[in-house]
């Protein structure tokens, strides 16, 4: 379902936006991020389906993040993940867990268990980013609507 005002643009924007907030929190955040990927580069690509949007997430070995609007050529991702906005929204808003998109079949995840139990304690690290990007997006474009239409759409 495609929600009016909730563009490729608006969310490529809110997933900037969430990449400097997330690389903006302090020192002991970043090494929680390297215990958590074992200090190792990670590659996650996201595909948002009904707007046509996919981006490599890396996580570097330093605890960064940085979004590749282009797949990157050099690697192949660690996981592939494929969903609809709303679905895509609620799992980084913290909404919907990606275990019952999976099991609902809203999403589509494609790489080992293992590496998707390792990215499971990342989203609510990125959600409180992407939720403080969500907000300060919608406040300067005047989307408050919109995403409040999002957050009641079912999933």
């Amino acid at each position: 379902m495609v929600v009016e005002g909730v563009t490729r643009d608006i969310i490529k924007e809110i997933v900037d936006a969430m990449v400097v907030v997330f690389n903006s929190r302090e020192p002991e955040f970043k090494e929680k991020m390297k215990s958590i990927t074992k200090g190792k580069r990670k590659v996650y690509r996201f595909d948002v389906t009904d707007i046509g949007l996919t981006c490599d997430v890396e996580l570097t070995s330093e605890g960064d993040v940085v979004v590749h609007w282009d797949a990157l050529q050099d690697v192949e991702p660690d996981l592939k993940i494929s969903s609809e906005t709303v679905v895509f929204d609620g799992v980084m808003t913290q909404r919907v867990s990606p275990v019952t998109v999976m099991l609902k079949r809203k999403a589509k995840v494609k790489g080992s268990l293992r590496e998707l139990n390792k990215f499971r304690p990342i989203i609510p690290e990125m959600s409180v980013s992407y939720k403080k990007a969500r907000a300060h997006i919608a406040e300067k474009h005047g989307l408050q609507e919109a995403l409040k239409k999002l957050d009641e759409t079912k999933i």
